[in-house]
């Protein structure tokens, strides 16, 4: 089974200041899986869950969240 993750999944690595090198770090999984994900292709349902832990397990950063919400209000993401 596979899962492919949407446009939310890069918002939630830029919010919290993470490189796709970065999760794939924390979430022990090879870096082409999590460029994978951040392009839109479907990877396993194992890895998708570590990747997920690993984001969510990381704080987001305020600065960092008020500047892609600043960019979202442009229209740019």
């Amino acid at each position: 089974m596979k899962y492919r993750f949407d446009d939310e999944f890069l918002r939630a690595l830029r919010v919290r200041g993470l490189t796709a090198s970065r999760v794939a770090e924390l979430a022990q999984v090879a870096p082409a899986t999590v460029s994978a994900a951040v392009h839109g292709r479907a990877v396993t349902v194992t890895s998708a869950l570590r990747i997920a832990r690993a984001v969510t397990s990381s704080p987001v950063i305020p600065e960092l969240e008020q500047w892609a919400t600043a960019g979202e209000s442009r229209g740019a993401a």
